[in-house]
């Protein structure tokens, strides 16, 4: 069984960068891209996803991340 985790994204929303250094938006961004180039016998069963999801715990930063996840993937 293949399982992937991902985890702390850290998400804003508000498009300053988290620690003063990490884009987290085109981190996640190329998080997905990555996983959606996969091929249908490369991808895992599971995707776990773990920690902090956006930077401040807001209603707003969660829509964020879980909006971007549904719109961005097809899986």
């Amino acid at each position: 069984m293949k399982v992937i985790q991902i985890s702390d994204f850290h998400l804003r929303g508000d498009g300053k960068l988290s620690f003063q250094k990490a884009d987290t938006m085109k981190a996640l961004h190329q998080t997905i891209d990555y996983f959606c180039s996969m091929k249908d016998y490369e991808l895992p069963e599971f995707f776990v996803v773990t920690g902090d999801l956006s930077e401040g715990g807001t209603r707003d930063q969660s829509t964020l991340f879980l909006g971007t996840m549904i719109k961005e993937t097809s899986f």
